[in-house]
């Protein structure tokens, strides 16, 4: 049977602003747009001339790089020049170029060059570099350069509404031929920086008053069926914003921050898409329920979609229920063949009983489950063919 949770949530589209810059931001590796084919990636720096470098390591010869990126519509393309008097490799202490990119869990690149009858030596994650990543390196006069074109589909924490991505570079330099250990190692930490991008975090959590630490959550994700690629969700404070080519924020309905207790997405259409939940505690009455509230969006705005209570709490009585996110093929005569589910499932009561308590069932969203009810043990939830949260008793 369909629930429509009636559930007052504010909800704000802003266009998107310029973002204030911090006084002390880290240092970022502007991408200026290029051309699909500007670039051909055979570890030469001869096709990068006119692209601004960021350096690190100063001006040492032995011991120094420069980094260079542009960007096309789906690809990030980087070069790093190495300057190194003696470039070694054959030794415990090869020279080698570690590189991290993106948020999360981002990608780890590890690039030993290839030296007379040595071959380059490229992982990701400690594997084999993948066919999607391209990547090629070769000696310079100077030292040696690397050049790599990364999807930007594959870069972790990447969207239409990210202006920066974090990178971190490293030069490991060993110098003497057999040695143990690194001479020098230079490090670089900071951002890619994408030209023409507003940092809409930063718009967002201006125009929300919140600070960068109130982050809590931030993703990528499809969880818009009418927009092509992920949207960003990001949780901060007592808000919840969708990222895209603008911003839409809610604003939870609840007494504070602290009582935002988890946010998270969920596979609950059994498809590359996901759901946003978030568990609140609501306090007022002289007691205290726990609930999880779902969204998901359209066009850009997100839609609440419904809400179903895990918890209630008065003095030393509570009930509580567990809730887990299943296969729907058990449950395809109740649901109509829905792939995934919730399953709710009530836990024993704790001072209350069947007599005791009195509560009226909630009127905005699927109410708390009892232990003592005859008929049913929880419920089985689910996206209806309107779009929102349909639900169906557990039977005993």
């Amino acid at each position: 049977m369909p629930m429509r949770a009636a559930l007052a949530l504010a909800i704000a589209i802003l266009a998107a602003a310029v973002a204030p810059r911090g006084a002390a931001a880290d240092p970022t590796l502007p991408c200026e747009r290029a051309a699909d084919d500007v670039i051909d990636v055979d570890g030469m720096i001869d096709d990068w001339k006119g692209v601004k470098p960021t350096r690190a390591g100063g001006a040492d010869k032995d011991a120094s790089f420069d980094l260079r990126c542009l960007v096309t519509g789906t690809t990030a393309w980087i070069v790093v020049d190495v300057r190194d008097e003696h470039v070694i490799r054959g030794s415990k202490a090869d020279d080698r170029l570690d590189l991290t990119l993106g948020a999360g869990k981002p990608l780890k690149l590890t690039l030993y060059p290839g030296v007379d009858k040595l071959a380059p030596k490229r992982t990701l994650g400690g594997k084999a570099v993948p066919g999607w990543l391209a990547v090629e390196d070769t000696l310079q006069p100077a030292g040696w350069s690397v050049e790599l074109a990364v999807p930007l589909a594959k870069i972790p924490g990447w969207g239409p509404s990210v202006a920066t991505l974090a990178l971190t570079a490293t030069l490991s330099d060993g110098d003497i031929p057999k040695g143990t250990a690194a001479e020098h190692t230079i490090d670089w930490a900071g951002h890619l920086g994408f030209a023409g991008k507003t940092d809409l975090l930063a718009t967002f959590l201006a125009a929300a008053k919140l600070p960068a630490s109130a982050v809590t959550f931030d993703a990528t994700a499809d969880v818009d069926p009418s927009l092509p690629g992920k949207e960003r969700v990001v949780a901060a404070g007592d808000r919840i914003a969708l990222l895209t080519d603008q911003f839409a924020f809610v604003q939870l309905p609840v007494a504070r921050a602290l009582d935002v207790l988890k946010v998270e997405l969920l596979d609950l259409r059994g498809d590359a898409s996901r759901v946003i939940a978030a568990r609140l505690r609501q306090r007022g009455g002289g007691g205290v329920r726990d609930l999880v509230m779902l969204w998901t969006a359209h066009h850009g705005q997100l839609d609440a979609i419904g809400a179903f209570e895990i918890g209630k709490e008065e003095g030393d009585r509570r009930l509580t229920s567990t809730w887990k996110v299943v296969a729907g093929k058990p449950w395809a005569k109740s649901t109509g063949n829905a792939k995934r589910v919730i399953e709710v499932r009530a836990q024993p009561a704790v001072g209350w009983d069947e007599d005791s308590y009195q509560e009226a069932p909630a009127p905005d969203a699927e109410p708390i489950a009892v232990p003592w009810d005859d008929d049913r043990v929880g419920a089985v939830l689910w996206i209806g063919p309107d779009g929102h949260l349909a639900a169906a008793p557990i039977k005993r």
